[in-house]
């Protein structure tokens, strides 16, 4: 099990530096035009910053948790305790990414 959400922690991190450079991207293009509105002018940058936040979440979450769940059991915390923490924590932060989508 380990093994497997050290993997997930992988290649989430991988996928996060595109998703975090379109989602900084995206939003300088919405707060600075001047500067980067010529990469992308303002309804695709908001509907790519609106798209990119939820993925930016979720991603995170994936890629957090594997890791304190590890840090969680080096302080001893018992196995279930730490899944239990892990799994409020995770559903939290899926649910308000699920929420950022709504909005959107």
């Amino acid at each position: 099990m380990d093994r497997f959400l050290y993997r997930i922690a992988r290649l989430t991190g991988w996928i996060l530096v595109p998703v975090t450079l379109l989602d900084l991207l995206s939003g300088y293009a919405l707060v600075h035009p001047r500067i980067f509105g010529g990469v992308l002018r303002g309804a695709l940058g908001f509907r790519l910053h609106v798209i990119s936040q939820p993925a930016f979440v979720a991603l995170f979450v994936l890629h957090v948790v594997p890791y304190a769940r590890q840090a969680l059991r080096a302080r001893r915390v018992p196995v279930l305790v730490a899944n239990g923490i892990i799994l409020i924590v995770g559903a939290g932060l899926t649910a308000f990414a699920a929420y950022l989508g709504v909005q959107g």
